[in-house]
């Protein structure tokens, strides 16, 4: 069977990745250490200076810790209907001084993302089951299997791309949804013809980074690059067609949400198709929360553009909740909800 995984950020959260819950805390606790946010030089100095000062202006009881802090997707979405809206959330300030904001959160946010411990994770026994697992279902072989996901960090991916000695190795094996440049010799490839995977990233990543001129994202198949977005123009982050610096690719977690970026809705069109015509679907980590509508919206009409015969639908979560279980119920009578999270279904599987 045509078999697709859908992963959500409960899908990373056993190697070292924080839930959307956990990314404001981080950020708060990060900023109360000397440069243990953004980095140690001079610009990574500066913008860590600058969050200090304008997050409290918007959440003035940000540095309480006896108070629960919002969720990131809140603060976000104020921030973002503000911006949209015209208005203003920091009375004496000028609006750029929001949007210089809504910049420094994104930094933040990804920053937080990464582990401490990276190469750690490329022997993490449960990746290398769940890497396994996903090369007998597709892989090297038979039909390439589908992997779509909701999430910024790129643990899943550097442990397949781990035999692959280069960018192009890894181009031709990997189908992305897009064409795109390789960071170390400029080439720009195009989707194989006959992948071993699919792998379609629905907010972005860690590893990419986009110029605005020629609007191509380059891939960094050996690690994240998404911080040198916010360095100074250097050979590293400026583009073969000579833009420079480059900026993140981020649909950040806020119900504003505007995906216009090329090389996105392409990869959403292309993770619709996949969908729609795979005979097995795998949900992991994911609850198809309320803000998430253009996801929702996806999934339902693949779903319905299947045909007489509906995918085989498994949402595999850490616990048993009434309210995940309901909202897929609504939609898949038919799904299977099984818990105890990625090692559960890999210990059956």
């Amino acid at each position: 069977m045509k078999t697709t995984v859908f992963l959500g950020a409960g899908a990373s959260k056993p190697f070292g990745y924080p839930l959307t819950a956990e990314i404001l805390p981080a950020i708060r606790r990060r900023l109360g250490v000397e440069a243990a946010l953004f980095g140690g030089n001079d610009i990574e100095h500066a913008a860590e200076a600058r969050l200090k000062l304008l997050l409290p202006a918007v959440l003035p009881g940000f540095y309480d810790e006896a108070l629960e802090l919002p969720m990131i997707t809140d603060l976000l979405s104020l921030i973002d209907y503000s911006l949209a809206a015209g208005r203003t959330l920091i009375p004496g300030r000028p609006a750029a001084h929001l949007l210089e904001l809504r910049t420094l959160l994104d930094w933040a946010l990804l920053s937080v993302i990464e582990p401490d411990s990276k190469s750690a994770l490329l022997t993490h026994p449960l990746l290398e089951s769940f890497c396994n697992w996903l090369n007998a279902h597709g892989g090297a072989s038979g039909e390439p299997i589908g992997v779509i996901s909701t999430n910024y960090d790129i643990a899943v991916e550097r442990k397949l791309f781990s035999p692959y000695t280069s960018h192009y190795a890894v181009g031709q094996v990997f189908d992305f949804g897009m064409r795109w440049r390789d960071p170390d010799i400029f080439g720009l490839y195009s989707p194989p013809l006959q992948p071993a995977y699919r792998f379609y990233k629905l907010h972005g990543s860690l590893n990419w980074l986009r110029c605005e001129n020629c609007e191509h994202i380059y891939i960094n198949t050996f690690g994240a690059i998404s911080n040198l977005a916010f360095q100074e123009r250097s050979v590293f982050n400026t583009c073969d067609c000579g833009h420079g610096p480059l900026s993140t690719v981020l649909v950040a977690p806020s119900m504003v949400r505007d995906v216009r970026e090329p090389n996105l809705l392409g990869i959403w069109t292309h993770a619709l198709e996949q969908l729609r015509t795979s005979q097995d679907w795998l949900i992991i980590g994911y609850s198809m929360p309320a803000e998430d509508i253009a996801i929702r919206s996806l999934l339902i009409r693949a779903y319905n553009g299947s045909g007489r015969t509906r995918p085989r639908i498994r949402i595999v979560q850490r616990d048993e909740s009434r309210s995940t279980l309901s909202r897929y119920k609504q939609f898949f009578p038919d799904c299977e909800y099984l818990t105890g999270g990625l090692e559960g279904f890999l210990q059956t599987a």
